[in-house]
């Protein structure tokens, strides 16, 4: 929920509770929302680098595997050179 429809339920509440408007909570409620977006985007933040550091392990571990699977499927291949001149 954006500030602006929080403002508008904060309105519609007043209106029909027949109060005044109380700006001293509503400051804290937005405040709150703020903390909560904030802290909300830190840990997707933190999500996205865990991924991009699992990525990266990956494509790390995807060269030496097709090495080692070249070698254990052929491993006579590249064991000798002849050479004749």
């Amino acid at each position: 929920m954006n500030k602006a429809e929080l403002f508008g339920l904060m309105l519609i509440n007043c209106y029909k509770e027949g109060s005044n408007l109380d700006i001293a909570a509503m400051s804290i409620i937005l405040n709150q929302n703020k903390v909560q977006e904030q802290s909300s985007l830190a840990v997707m933040k933190m999500a996205m680098d865990v991924a991009a550091n699992q990525n990266e392990s990956i494509i790390a571990m995807d060269g030496g595997m097709t090495k080692a699977m070249e070698t254990s499927i052929q491993p006579f291949l590249g064991a000798n050179l002849d050479i004749k001149a």
